[in-house]
């Protein structure tokens, strides 16, 4: 187990970032996750926040650097899925 290890997820309430965040879960791994949907894992440190906003960002990194000093994984997984996109031509 990596219990000395931390990895901050993006996107971390579905998808790919929920799937990676409870796989590091499993392999003991803390996790600090960041999406502008509610987290239900209570086993992750989760802010709420949309990542366009820089100064919000900020405020959690900083936030995270006063509970550790190290960052080993960092795993941008936020994104948004539109089935109507336009096409250009």
């Amino acid at each position: 187990m990596n219990m000395n290890k931390h990895a901050i997820i993006t996107g971390v309430s579905s998808g790919i970032g929920e799937c990676i965040a409870n796989y590091f879960i499993e392999e003991g791994i803390y996790v600090f996750g960041i999406d502008e949907k509610i987290s239900n894992n209570n086993k992750i440190e989760f802010f709420n926040c949309d990542i366009r906003n820089e100064e919000k960002i900020i405020e959690i990194i900083n936030n995270i650097k006063e509970k550790t000093d190290s960052i080993d994984y960092l795993i941008n997984s936020a994104g948004i899925f539109c089935y109507q996109r336009k096409r250009f031509n």
